[in-house]
């Protein structure tokens, strides 16, 4: 059975991108996946501040947040999927936060490599390089801990809440699913 991460990185309730996460996520669990799903903007993170005490004391970070318990269901993970807006062509402040604090694995010499990822992302605007801010920061992230990178699924043009429902998006978020073998 294949453990799946689901990263959701929008604060907003019933969005184009959780709409996308949760039908991914359904297709996973028909698939008989086990899936956890953490929405990053309800959870307790702090910003990395570069302490150099990274796997100091048997956990990840020795900040106390939520990020160890995140960080552990990571390593345990055969597949990750970002699922993030784009906000003003970057990442949304806290899944950034979230982000930069993975460099503990980096600092502290462990390898989670042999990983798929997936990008699910959504944005406002139709031009596509819109996406760059999230794209590229998430590919390097993944190529910097050898993840192999399954798939993206970009949604341009997604203003309103509900537009997705409008696109093919929900199905090839579920194809995504299909993909994972």
């Amino acid at each position: 059975m294949k453990n799946v991460l689901v990263l959701n990185g929008s604060p907003r309730e019933n969005g184009n991108t959780k709409k996308l996460s949760e039908a991914f996520i359904t297709r996973c669990i028909q698939r008989g996946f086990d899936v956890k799903k953490y929405n990053i903007p309800n959870m307790n993170i702090d910003e990395c501040n570069d302490c150099g005490r990274c796997f100091e004391e048997d956990k990840p970070c020795i900040i106390e947040d939520d990020f160890n318990l995140i960080a552990e269901d990571l390593v345990k993970s055969d597949v990750i999927v970002f699922c993030l807006p784009v906000y003003f062509y970057s990442i949304p402040g806290k899944f950034k936060m979230f982000i930069d604090r993975l460099m503990c694995f980096q600092e502290g010499n462990k390898n989670i490599s042999d990983k798929l990822f997936a990008i699910i992302s959504c944005c406002e605007d139709k031009d596509m390089s819109n996406f760059d801010g999230v794209r590229v920061p998430l590919e390097r992230l993944g190529r910097d801990f050898g993840w192999i990178l399954l798939d993206e699924i970009l949604a341009p043009g997604m203003a309103r809440k509900g537009d997705i429902e409008n696109t093919d998006g929900i199905r090839r978020a579920k194809e995504l699913a299909d993909k994972i073998v």
